[in-house]
C-alpha cells in the first residue's frame, strides 16, 4: 500500500455535467498540461516520493485524456502506483483489460445509489453503464472502488 496518494486531474474535459461537480468540467482548459509537462511532474513525484506513491489520475474524465496511457505507463517505469479515477461511461471490457496491462492496479467509479437516484445526479443512462464498467473492472482482475458522492439527493 502507498504511503502518499497524489489525486491529479489529469483533465477538466467531460462527457458529463454531473450536478455536485466541483471542477466545472465540461471542456478541455487551453492550458493543461502537455505530456511533456506531465512526464516532468511525474518525475518529480517519483525524485520526491519515490515508490511509496500512488498517482489517481481523474479529471473530468481522464479517459478523455489522449495521453493517458503514455502517462500510466511512465508513472509505471518511475516505480510509481497508478490507479484511474472514472465516471465508468467509457471503460468497457477491451479498456479495462488496456488499464490492467498498461499497469494500472485500481479503478475508482463512482455509484451514487439506485438507478433513478445515480441518473438524476449524472445523467441519464450513466448507473447502467457505471455497473457495466464495474464489472468490466473486476473481470479484468483490477481492483476496484466504488466511490459515491454523499449528497442530500442521496439521502
Amino acid at each position: 500500500m502507498s504511503k502518499y496518494n497524489i489525486n491529479w486531474n489529469i483533465t477538466r474535459e467531460c462527457n458529463l455535467r454531473c450536478k455536485h461537480c466541483y471542477y466545472e468540467a465540461g471542456t478541455q482548459l487551453e492550458d493543461e498540461l502537455s505530456t511533456e509537462e506531465s512526464f516532468a511532474l511525474i518525475d518529480e513525484i517519483a525524485n520526491v516520493f519515490g515508490d511509496k506513491a500512488s498517482v489517481t489520475f481523474g479529471g473530468g474524465e481522464a479517459l478523455l485524456r489522449k495521453d493517458l496511457f503514455d502517462l500510466i505507463y511512465y508513472c509505471r517505469a518511475r516505480d510509481l502506483h497508478v490507479v484511474l479515477a472514472s465516471n465508468g461511461t467509457l471503460l468497457s471490457e477491451e479498456v479495462a483489460a488496456r488499464l490492467k496491462n498498461a499497469g494500472v492496479e485500481d479503478v475508482i467509479i463512482p455509484i451514487d445509489g439506485t438507478q433513478k437516484t445515480h441518473d438524476a445526479i449524472r445523467g441519464e443512462g450513466v448507473f447502467e453503464k457505471a455497473t457495466k464498467s464495474a464489472r468490466a473492472v473486476r473481470n479484468a482482475g483490477l481492483g476496484l472502488v466504488i466511490d459515491p458522492c454523499i449528497m442530500k439527493q442521496n439521502e
